[in-house]
């Protein structure tokens, strides 16, 4: 197992800025997830890592040794690719020992090192095929496998599930979490997809414009976001400008859109606040129930629950989740929202 730290590292790509003042520390044996949409930056992150381009400042170590230096093939990493780049005229078994050939194992040894490895990942059986005749999925796991071979010290994800359809991206997910702590890997992942951050890490930097915006683990970011920004990029949350805060005693309580919802107090004391409203948080009832008024604007069925959009009189939408029964989305209906828990006030500046 290895430390991974990058501090203040700077990238620039033909003067646009990719990376600014990038700080992130990985601990041994942690899953550590860099989300964030595309352009954010997080895969120049790991490429740097990775020493396949070279930052224009700052540190990156690798067990407290700075790492700039070392040539890529020398940092001992295993790389799992968003294409997976297998070699197609190369059978599973060979795709699998062509990192041992650089180590000069002997034959015999190779030999057992793909073998156990092979079944760990389960695909034995799959050893003599190429990897046109094998699923998606296998071809993931291959990759996998490959990469822990060589026995790195620490373990590169670059978006390794987004080629995959939803149903295998789900069980894929499971099996990746399960390697991960078997061979208890210091790995870092990069992926913009909200359900696999929040399913493998022990903890997510979420990041935006070249930086990291915060870094908690899964329940933190998603339950309790401490900046505007990570609530509008993680789950299903609408943020709504505070007319005006009252505590009484213990209780807190923001106007918004002429009604008055539960609110924690965390940043009661700032001017300019918004109201983070999660979309499962939230109930509708009769527009006489004291809570923002509004309007359904839109409902969409999605199996077992119905998405639908609340525009309020102030004209903001939204967003609410609720059961396929429920009686108030109906499209056109007047309803009031109701909070099951306290919203969370947020600094707009943030």
């Amino acid at each position: 197992m290895a430390r991974l730290s990058f501090l203040d590292v700077k990238k620039s790509f033909a003067g646009v800025t990719v990376l600014d003042d990038f700080t992130l520390e990985v601990g041994e044996g942690e899953l550590v997830t860099l989300l964030g949409p595309s352009g954010c930056g997080k895969s120049t992150a790991l490429r740097l890592l990775a020493g396949f381009i070279e930052p224009d400042g700052g540190e990156i170590a690798i067990d407290g040794i700075d790492v700039r230096s070392v040539p890529p093939h020398r940092r001992d990493l295993g790389i799992v690719f968003q294409d997976y780049a297998l070699f197609p005229d190369r059978s599973v078994f060979a795709n699998v020992a062509y990192g041992l050939a650089a180590r000069r194992l002997s034959g015999g040894e190779t030999r057992q090192r793909v073998t156990a490895i092979l079944a760990r990942v389960g695909l034995e059986s799959l050893a003599d095929r190429r990897p046109a005749h094998i699923s998606g999925g296998q071809r993931q796991r291959v990759a996998l496998a490959r990469a822990l071979a060589i026995d790195p010290r620490a373990l590169l994800l670059d978006e390794p599930l987004s080629a995959l359809d939803a149903a295998v991206r789900a069980a894929m997910r499971a099996f990746l979490k399960e390697i991960q702590q078997s061979f208890g890997k210091t790995t870092l992942l990069v992926t913009h997809d909200q359900e696999e951050a929040l399913s493998l890490s022990d903890r997510i930097a979420v990041m935006t414009g070249g930086r990291i915006v915060e870094v908690g683990t899964p329940r933190d970011i998603f339950e309790r976001p401490r900046t505007a920004t990570v609530a509008r990029l993680v789950g299903s949350n609408t943020l709504v400008p505070v007319e005006a805060v009252t505590v009484t005693g213990e209780a807190c309580f923001a106007r918004v859109a002429g009604g008055t919802l539960a609110a924690e107090m965390t940043t009661a004391g700032r001017s300019s606040l918004l109201l983070c409203l999660r979309s499962d948080h939230l109930d509708l009832g009769p527009p006489d129930g004291g809570g923002p008024v509004g309007r359904v604007v839109q409902s969409h069925y999605l199996g077992r629950r119905l998405e639908a959009v609340i525009r309020l009189q102030s004209g903001h939408d939204v967003h609410v989740t609720a059961g396929e029964d429920d009686p108030f989305l109906r499209k056109g209906e007047a309803v009031a929202l109701r909070l099951r828990h306290p919203g969370r006030l947020l600094d707009a500046a943030t």
